[in-house]
């Protein structure tokens, strides 16, 4: 009887760690699913500062042409004024 007892306090402890392995390589995949989530997401938002830099400079160059233009136009008027 004794020995009985002993094989199955064994079974179930052997039951417990399978249990305790299967939870921890669980909660292993979850972790690495989240740290790909999280990698696919970082590269999304590199790609969108990316694209919001280039839209910024892009911009910049703009406003610079037009500012340019725009002084060229002031000149432009002002010669008309003294003619």
């Amino acid at each position: 009887m004794n020995a009985f007892l002993s094989s199955m306090k064994m079974r179930c402890k052997l039951q417990q760690k399978t249990l305790e392995l299967q939870l921890a390589d669980l909660k292993l995949q979850q972790q690495e699913q989240k740290s790909a989530k999280e990698q696919t997401q970082m590269q999304l938002y590199a790609e969108q500062v990316s694209q919001l830099m280039a839209t910024e400079k892009s911009l910049r160059l703009q406003l610079a042409a037009d500012e340019e233009r725009f002084q060229q136009f002031q000149v432009y008027e002002l010669n008309l004024k003294f003619i």
